[in-house]
């Protein structure tokens, strides 16, 4: 069975290579892309993503997915991971993953109560 994928959020150009990535593989399938922001979504039009939302509500609660990944502006990540957390969804996100720390408080209880995975992008780490 693929991993269901759903994004938050393309705020940000990381984000876009996450997707690409995804994309590619065989064992993966992006099931929802939301972009809350009208300007953002238009700036999409031109771009190969397909927004199917443009509530995170209502994408959370329509959607079937394992994991929600997050390319929103830096102050929105915090409390969209948190919803997906709670949600029962497995999270990654583009850096950083939060901007309080008590949004970061909040994401480790909920991984670590309900078994969940927190992942971060850290594509440069392999860059010369």
């Amino acid at each position: 069975m693929a991993l269901r994928v759903a994004f938050i959020g393309f705020r940000h150009g990381h984000i876009h290579s996450l997707c690409d990535l995804l994309k590619a593989r065989d064992d993966v399938e992006i099931v929802a892309a939301c972009e809350e922001d009208p300007e953002a979504r238009a700036g999409l039009a031109d771009s190969d993503v397909a927004i199917t939302h443009d509530s995170y509500e209502a994408m959370l609660g329509d959607v079937e997915c394992d994991v929600i990944a997050c390319g929103d502006y830096y102050g929105a990540r915090g409390e969209e991971l948190i919803r997906a957390l709670e949600a029962g969804r497995h999270v990654i996100a583009d850096k950083p993953l939060c901007t309080r720390i008590d949004e970061l408080d909040r994401i480790e209880a909920l991984a670590r109560d309900r078994g969940l995975c927190v992942g971060c992008m850290l594509d440069l780490a392999n860059a010369p």
